[in-house]
């Protein structure tokens, strides 16, 4: 298997021509073998079982193209990991005890092959935390092991903070569906993608649609997430 320094970094290789000989590009997108080792740690799956996924050696193939005038496209980390190909929310309803929401695409030819998307994960036990930090006094949420609705929220801050190079930022808001409820102690993932980017009145914002998921099976909120990545006094520094 390939082996980078920084596991997944960089994520794909683009190689090109000295003289490009036609307007053709030739990319391997399934072929990458950088296993995260986070990744392995979680999956249930072991590794020669996972590397099943990937079209071995495809890159390897097409990798002395680039010298023969045709650009080439690589990606490094593993099929099973993200699949480039995939909508954010083509998702195997077989994989969660919950109801997803209508917007997923539940009847596409990949999750008729059976590989789900796998999103990122958190620790266990953030419910209790949370519930200490905003100083929740109902307890119902004690008494009946309940997740606390805010924790999607906070789940949702964290996308952006993971996943975006940030200065000062502000919530501005946010829209929750629950599909389901949360317990005390569950698992949180979330899988999100941006559906805005944009400057009003001097500040950049962006906006995040996510699906919320427990244990990785139970769907429980689809959430939309709007927040400013840089003040109009940053923008103009």
């Amino acid at each position: 298997m390939t082996r980078l320094d920084g596991e997944l970094s960089p994520s794909f290789e683009i190689v090109e021509p000295e003289q490009l000989r036609a307007p053709i590009i030739f990319n391997s997108p399934h072929s990458g073998s950088v296993y995260p080792e986070a990744f392995l740690s979680a999956s249930r799956i072991d590794l020669a079982t996972l590397r099943r996924s990937e079209d071995s050696f495809m890159d390897e193939l097409i990798g002395d193209l680039s010298t023969r005038g045709f650009p080439v496209v690589r990606v490094n980390f593993p099929r099973s990991y993200v699949d480039v190909n995939r909508e954010p929310y083509e998702l195997d309803p077989r994989m969660f005890n919950g109801r997803l929401p209508s917007f997923a695409n539940t009847r596409s030819m990949r999750v008729a092959g059976g590989l789900g998307t796998i999103p990122r994960e958190w620790a266990g036990e953030t419910a209790r935390a949370y519930l200490a930090d905003i100083r929740e006094t109902d307890p119902i949420y004690r008494s009946e092991s309940l997740g606390h609705p805010g924790l999607l929220q906070r789940v949702m801050n964290k996308v952006l903070v993971d996943n975006a190079v940030l200065g000062p930022w502000i919530h501005v808001g946010s829209r929750m569906q629950l599909l389901s409820v949360a317990r005390t102690g569950d698992e949180l993932t979330a899988r999100a993608k941006v559906v805005g980017n944009y400057e009003k009145k001097g500040h950049r914002f962006v906006e995040l649609d996510a699906l919320v998921v427990a244990n990785g099976t139970t769907a429980l909120a689809h959430c939309w997430h709007i927040a400013i990545y840089q003040p109009r006094e940053q923008a103009a520094a």
